[in-house]
């Protein structure tokens, strides 16, 4: 199943690690803000959306992201995501979004008349967790990928290595920065970036000393 939106996240159902209780954060944001959905009840293939979000709060969250589900059934996770952010909400807001979702055809249930919903709540990137109607989920902030010429377990003073991140949050990261650790020297190198929001950095690193593997 495939959806095609601002952009995926990767998240993951976590609502059997808290065991059915939401943390305290959760009931801030229930207690704070109201939110009223305008959509489609029936998505058709290669179709465009329009899905209308009416945000009332009775304070300001700065910099939250919003999180909209679009499932056929709420009983199971869903198995379409897409992202709607915004960097500022105040009392009264109105987003309008429009959604082009990619479906794969020989899925039936997109077919049937069960009614399409739309779920929302709000992210806050410092926290780590999402709820949403049926199910708990955690966003996964970055992938990061170490690659290496030779083997950890030889000691070498050639090494190189290769290092791939990618932020997986729709904001940007101040400062990010990798540091290395050198077995034999203990030193630590240390690469200051600014990475945008979704941007992919590919690091090419050189060890002109003898590195061997560490815990």
């Amino acid at each position: 199943m495939l959806t095609q939106c601002l952009d995926p996240f990767q998240i993951e159902d976590v609502s059997k690690e808290h065991e059915g209780r939401n943390p305290e954060y959760f009931d801030v944001i229930d207690k704070a803000v109201k939110f009223y959905i305008k959509a489609v009840r029936s998505i058709k293939f290669g179709s465009v959306v329009d899905v209308e979000v009416h945000c009332d709060s009775h304070s300001s969250p700065m910099n939250k992201i919003f999180i909209v589900e679009v499932c056929a059934d709420r009983h199971s996770p869903s198995y379409l995501r897409n992202i709607i952010y915004c960097k500022e909400t105040k009392k009264q807001n109105m987003f309008n979004k429009r959604m082009k979702f990619s479906i794969n055809p020989y899925n039936e249930k997109w077919y049937s008349r069960n009614r399409i919903e739309v779920l929302c709540n709000l992210y806050d990137p410092g926290i780590g967790f999402v709820k949403l109607a049926t199910h708990l989920m955690e966003l996964k902030k970055f992938k990061i990928m170490i690659y290496t010429n030779i083997p950890l377990t030889e000691k070498n003073n050639v090494r190189k290595l290769k290092v791939e991140y990618k932020n997986l949050l729709p904001i940007a990261i101040d400062d990010f920065s990798i540091r290395i650790l050198v077995e034999c020297e203990i030193f630590t190198r240390r690469h200051n970036y600014n990475v945008n929001p979704f941007q992919e950095l590919a690091l090419f690193v050189d060890n002109f000393v003898n590195v061997g593997p560490f815990n």
